[in-house]
């Protein structure tokens, strides 16, 4: 006997369905470009399965522990189930999954640990890489897997194929010629940008811009403000000198290396004050934030350079791209319409 489930919401992903239906219905390798708040990462797997395309197991990954976590329980609450029932995640050290799950989210990492513990992934007919744009190599290495496997035993043998990203700008469509490559339009809300009337180095008297892209969201916004730093150092640097300056408002900071039971108490936070979160480009996808209406971008992003010469890997800061900077923007618009203030010029 199928599951009632509540109706899922009216997002572009939902209402564009049919447009993509036909192929994974073929079971065609299927390159899926949606917007920030389009509903990608939490409907498409559930009206995956929900319209009958599945009869094993789907399994969704995602880059970040936390992500994997916050989508699960977004899925959770969209079907009136608890994390573990008809979705579940599993991490290194941690699962919750039953034998009633049929969507598993899982970090790209534990998914290459699934395929060479079974090559064929013999339980699952869709795996779905989510933020395919974020290029790590984990995500890589799993798609070119995938891939052999669906050349060597047929796609009736293999699971069936998607890859999600916010943008193909900037991204080697070119290798993936075997794909179907479809578009999904519109943020959900509208959200306005603001630009830096002065001209500055990225990093160039950052505390006291970011002080002032601060003090003007809070005063044109309403809801929760999310502010993108490149990395910890800047987050505490921020936290400390917004502490000293106002105890009005929740300060919180977000960041990789914090527990997940910290992070979860910054993204559940429902307090009587205003949150303002401080974080690093963790919160860029995936993580749905409740009530965040204001997003001030500092325009900086902290990432690994290997350096072949010297055999090394070091942190360097540079500035977002343009993809990563409306992505980020649309943080602002994913529950109403929004606002975001970026620190550098427009031109």
């Amino acid at each position: 006997m199928s599951i009632l489930y509540p109706p899922l919401p009216d997002y572009p992903v939902k209402t564009s369905f049919s447009s993509i239906e036909p192929q994974l219905k073929k079971r065609e390798l299927l390159a899926l470009e949606a917007p920030t708040g389009s509903g990608k990462t939490t409907l498409l797997p559930l009206l995956i399965h929900t319209k009958g395309l599945s009869s094993k197991k789907i399994l969704l990954t995602q880059p970040r522990r936390l992500a994997a976590k916050s989508v699960t329980q977004r899925m959770a609450q969209l079907t009136s189930t608890k994390a573990g029932d008809l979705v579940g995640y599993r991490l290194r050290g941690e699962s919750r999954v039953s034998s009633e799950t049929r969507i598993e989210v899982v970090t790209e990492g534990y998914a290459l640990a699934m395929l060479q513990a079974d090559p064929f992934m013999s339980g699952y007919d869709w795996v779905i890489i989510d933020e395919f744009h974020e290029r790590h190599i984990e995500g890589d290495l799993l798609l070119a897997f995938l891939r052999d496997l669906r050349s060597s035993v047929g796609p009736d043998d293999s699971p069936g194929l998607v890859l999600m990203t916010a943008t193909w700008q900037g991204q080697p469509r070119e290798a993936l010629t075997d794909f179907s490559f479809n578009s999904i339009e519109g943020r959900l809300f509208p959200v306005h940008r603001s630009f830096s009337k002065e001209p500055s180095q990225p990093e160039q008297n950052l505390q006291a811009r970011l002080e002032l892209a601060v003090i003007q969201a809070v005063s044109e916004t309403s809801g929760k403000v999310l502010v993108f730093l490149p990395g910890r150092r800047e987050i505490e640097d921020a936290y400390r000198h917004f502490s000293a300056r106002n105890s009005d408002y929740e300060l919180s900071r977000l960041y990789g290396g914090m527990e997940l039971s910290e992070q979860q108490k910054v993204l559940n936070y429902d307090g009587p004050r205003r949150q303002i979160i401080l974080s690093t480009a963790i919160a860029e996808t995936s993580l749905t934030i409740e009530g965040v209406t204001a997003v001030v971008d500092s325009g900086l992003e902290r990432l690994p350079l290997y350096q072949p010469n010297l055999g090394l890997t070091r942190l360097v800061t540079r500035r977002v791209s343009r993809a990563t900077a409306v992505q980020r923007a649309g943080r602002a618009g994913r529950l109403g319409q929004g606002s975001c203030f970026s620190l550098w010029t427009e031109a």
